[in-house]
């Protein structure tokens, strides 16, 4: 495999991740035009509930598959044996998973009640499990996903202005929602062909592969309970308004923190597969990825410093203007965030230390909850930013403490000096845009656009390592 390959599908995700981002933006004003606030809101909440579900069919399987089988990749046999294993114990976990939701239809009172929106939804589990992506991530096949991918969105937002035209099809904007995405899983299936022949095993090898499954899923579980639970706790405690607010000061942060996490899985089977096979190429692939995420979060964090409040009204009004100093901490603590998961799926998970992944993310939701429950009372939803940047900080610096006690890859802090000195124009353009008077989102897209510039100038002229190697790897 080529390794300018590695920058081609780091480009293919990217697009894929943004456009599962901007289609939901492009259909959600046509939406709330037809639909109406109840439906729209059953829509959500039955989505939100089926999504438990699928984290529960999902298990830790993805993430498990691509750190073990991408150094199985180029023994066929053995591949496929491995292979065959995660996905009947995946088959295993969805049935579970049904059968968890069938108890939930027999217990709670809602469940039955919108029973039609999450049967339809509930679709989607299995489908999820067919689609076998962690084969894609271990072949590193990011074009298909990324093709495939676009394809069905634009077949879907097709469907969904020619069939739901009034508010009695609620339930065909689910089912188109759904089949958007079996139909992508269905095509992974037959497509996964090309690399093995999956079927059901049942055997003792798959005993093995639970407990590290079951630590990783431990893992995510608590990661969504501590991501979630500002939001939660701050509902509660100062009520819909600050919510709202918070809401704002999320969304964009929300978005930028997708794409980069998207970056991530990217780099873990190359990572994965060099660990194991190639330890000096593991050093200069992480190191490059180290570079790369730091070369776009701290642009990112000190441009928000400066920028928050016309990142507010570019996306809302004047009266979300409160949550200006949440939206600052929050890109703020996207810096320990991309780089806690690099060091945690790139590092300590290929280390096989799920256990530590565990206890430092465990700890980070009992500190979250515990500032939540300190900050909010007082500061509302910039107290809400505030225990999320504590957080991440206190996860970044615990699994940078194992990182370096397991692995041992060591990264130049030179580069992260060069970024934040580049950064340093951002404020004289911010400066001539007060003095000059500009305002308005296309002054704002103006100043952007120059401090983008003036950051990258700004890293070639301090001739920064990651900037070298595009150009050579351009060169070759």
């Amino acid at each position: 495999m080529k390794e300018k390959a590695l920058n081609v599908n780091l480009l293919l995700n990217s697009v894929r991740i943004g456009l599962s981002i901007l289609f939901p933006l492009i259909t959600f004003p046509y939406i709330t035009g037809i639909l109406s606030p109840s439906q729209v809101g059953e829509y959500d909440y039955t989505n939100s509930l089926i999504n438990y579900f699928i984290l529960i069919a999902g298990l830790g399987i993805n993430t498990y598959a691509i750190r073990n089988g991408s150094s199985l990749r180029e023994k066929q046999n053995e591949f496929g044996k491995f292979a065959n294993e995660i996905f009947s114990l995946n088959i295993l976990s969805t049935m579970v998973s049904y059968l968890m939701l069938f108890i939930c239809f027999v217990l709670f009172s809602t469940f039955r009640e919108f029973r039609i929106s999450i049967i339809l939804f509930s679709i989607s589990i299995l489908f999820r499990t067919i689609g076998v992506e962690w084969i894609f991530g271990i072949y590193e096949n990011y074009r298909y996903i990324t093709i495939r991918g676009v394809l069905f969105q634009i077949l879907s937002l097709l469907l969904l202005f020619t069939f739901v035209r009034d508010e009695n099809d609620l339930y065909v904007y689910i089912l188109i929602t759904v089949l958007a995405n079996a139909g992508s899983n269905i095509c992974n299936f037959f497509y996964a062909r090309h690399y093995c022949r999956l079927r059901i095993v049942i055997n003792k090898n798959i005993l093995k592969h639970i407990k590290p499954v079951m630590l990783i899923f431990s893992t995510t579980l608590a990661t969504t309970i501590y991501i979630n639970a500002d939001t939660t706790m701050l509902g509660v405690m100062r009520g819909n308004e600050q919510v709202g607010f918070y809401a704002v000061a999320c969304k964009i942060y929300n978005c930028v923190k997708s794409l980069l996490n998207g970056l991530v899985p990217v780099f873990m089977a190359r990572l994965s597969f060099q660990y194991k096979e190639r330890r000096d190429q593991y050093d200069a692939t992480f190191k490059y990825a180290f570079h790369l995420l730091t070369c776009i979060t701290v642009p990112l964090a000190v441009g928000a410093l400066l920028y928050s409040r016309d990142m507010i009204l570019f996306i809302s009004r004047e009266e979300y203007l409160p949550a200006e100093n949440a939206m600052k901490i929050l890109f703020l603590s996207l810096i320990f965030a991309t780089l806690g998961n690099l060091y945690s799926s790139g590092g300590l998970l290929l280390a096989e230390k799920e256990s530590t992944m565990l206890m430092a993310t465990c700890s980070g939701a009992l500190i979250n909850i515990t500032f939540n429950a300190v900050l909010i009372p007082v500061w509302g939803c910039t107290g809400a930013a505030s225990a999320t940047l504590i957080t991440e900080v206190c996860i970044f610096l615990c699994l940078y403490c194992f990182f370096r006690k397991y692995v041992g890859t060591n990264v130049s802090d030179k580069h992260v000096i060069k970024c934040l000195l580049a950064t340093v124009p951002f404020a004289f353009v911010k400066g001539i845009s007060i003095m000059a008077g500009w305002t308005g989102t296309t002054a704002f897209l103006t100043e952007v656009g120059i401090c983008v510039i003036l950051y990258f100038g700004g890293l070639i002229i301090l001739r920064d390592e990651l900037i070298k190697n595009l150009r050579r790897k351009r060169a070759e």
